[in-house]
């Protein structure tokens, strides 16, 4: 059942929205995610990330580790930009994974501190009273125009979406 008002209104259910989440909830404040895909996260891919102290705070001590296929000493970097490949942090480990291991273990969290979940629905616009957010409108599953208030509202929306023509569109410039 969806509040009338949340203390944070995450749009985005990718790393970044799933950590504001799982951070909010362990703060002791109410937070509901929107997501316009009907599952969190990107696309379940492998992957690799950098352990650092802030993720075992997050995801649970060795979380990573015990979940990873491997943990290289080093690893390439193909940059879009640069068609060379660079040798990183050669002395840092970074471990392995299914993407959609590592999402799935996220939203579990932020479901146990407390977050809640809308799927399948795409963010409109943002609702402004006196120059301030105040909330945001979506369109939910059923393609009907829905309203959520909130005190904060966190754009965690990930690269596809853009979030610069997300502004635009909002803000009727598109």
């Amino acid at each position: 059942m969806i509040r009338e008002s949340y203390d944070f209104i995450i749009t985005g259910a990718g790393p970044v929205g799933l950590a504001a989440a799982i951070t909010a909830g362990r703060l002791g404040t109410s937070c509901i995610v929107l997501e316009k895909e009907d599952r969190p996260g990107p696309e379940p891919r492998g992957e690799s990330i950098a352990s650092c102290p802030f993720l075992d705070e997050l995801l649970g001590t060795d979380w990573l580790k015990n979940n990873s296929s491997n943990d290289p000493s080093f690893r390439r970097f193909h940059s879009p930009m640069d068609r060379k490949s660079r040798l990183i942090d050669a002395y840092k480990h970074y471990y392995f994974f299914q993407w959609d291991i590592l999402i799935n273990h996220m939203k579990t969290l932020a479901k146990e501190a407390g977050a809640e979940f809308l799927f399948e629905s795409d963010v409109t616009e943002v609702i402004e009273k006196n120059n301030s957010c105040v909330g945001i409108k979506y369109r939910d599953k059923y393609s009907v125009i829905q309203e959520i208030n909130g005190t904060t509202v966190l754009d965690c929306m990930g690269h596809q979406d853009y979030t610069l023509e997300w502004l635009r569109r909002i803000s009727g410039s598109a």
